[in-house]
């Protein structure tokens, strides 16, 4: 059985890289305005796939989802999932080059050499 393993935003959602592991059980806290929502968000955009704004209560913005959280280009929701046979997990990757919402399956575990480069986020094409 394949199970979400790991979710990485980078340029996304105010975060300029966070990477947050999944799997167990895991209780997230922390004071307002620190991402715990934006965590459940985007693991509700991975179970749903949808990208209308019921889901996700963003109420406060009235923006779908990832026009509220891939801002700026270039910038990534990735999701790596591990695979249950023993062999190497994969990775999605979300992201908004032009406007348009892009998913690149990716057919290795996340690397983030992939995605960063020292200090600069590297554009879809290079990727």
């Amino acid at each position: 059985m394949r199970k979400l393993n790991r979710i990485v935003l980078i340029n996304a959602a105010s975060f300029d890289y966070v990477e947050f592991p999944v799997g167990g059980h895991t209780q997230v806290i922390g004071v307002n305005g620190h991402g715990k929502s934006t965590l459940l968000r985007t693991i509700l955009f991975f179970y749903l796939g949808t990208n209308e704004k019921s889901p996700y209560a963003l109420h406060e913005t009235k923006a779908d989802f990832v026009s509220y959280y891939l801002g700026t280009p270039p910038s990534y929701l990735i999701y790596e999932v591990n695979r249950a046979d023993g062999e190497p997990g994969f990775h999605l990757a979300v992201t908004r080059p032009a406007g348009r919402i892009q998913f690149l399956f990716i057919d290795a575990p996340y690397r983030k050499e992939y995605y960063v480069d020292g200090n600069l986020v590297r554009p879809v094409e290079s990727v």
